[in-house]
């Protein structure tokens, strides 16, 4: 199994991040800029939903298990949104390292 066989990106309206995978997804958890947990799921399927309106303004770092891998990418988020329907395209940025 190899990082590339995990799917991350935004869905059409930008306001949630898709986890898809052939490969079953164990855990996921971020760290925002403070190094405080937004997001800590243990969801032991192929797909996951992270609506973005629940994360602070700032760096994201996720971690996405899929036994044995541990796959990190960064999400920015530029504007503190109050609403889902307040974050703007160019507010978020989705980065794989």
């Amino acid at each position: 199994m190899r990082a590339n066989e995990l799917f991350h990106d935004l869905n059409k309206t930008k306001d949630t991040l898709l986890l898809k995978s052939d490969k079953k997804i164990n855990y996921v958890y971020s760290l925002n800029s403070s190094l405080e947990r937004e997001v800590f799921s243990f969801i032991d399927d192929t797909s996951y939903e992270i609506p973005l309106n629940r994360l602070s303004k700032g760096k994201h770092t996720f971690v996405v298990g899929q036994s044995p891998l541990k796959i990190v990418f960064i999400v920015r988020v530029n504007q503190e949104p109050t609403t889902a329907s307040a974050i703007r395209e160019e507010d978020i940025v989705v980065k794989s390292h």
